[in-house]
């Protein structure tokens, strides 16, 4: 969820805690965030035969992680 709104632009990384990497001591990074949901969409646009855009990717997954918490 971190990565999504990071990527929705709903987290600024300057104000963000540094604790994130292997020493944990790096802040969030969009960069990161972008390419490991850009191998995500390739895969389910693959597997399903669809061409859904990263954003309607990224948002789809905090829907139901939103809606998923109320159960």
């Amino acid at each position: 969820m971190t990565d999504a709104n990071l990527l929705l632009g709903r987290l600024i990384p300057d104000y963000f805690p540094k604790i994130f990497g292997k020493s944990e001591r790096e802040s969030l990074d969009i960069e990161a965030s972008r390419s490991a949901f850009e191998l995500l969409a390739r895969h389910i646009n693959e597997s399903q035969g669809k061409m859904l855009s990263l954003d309607e990717i990224v948002y789809g997954l905090v829907v139901f992680g939103f809606y998923r918490d109320g159960d």
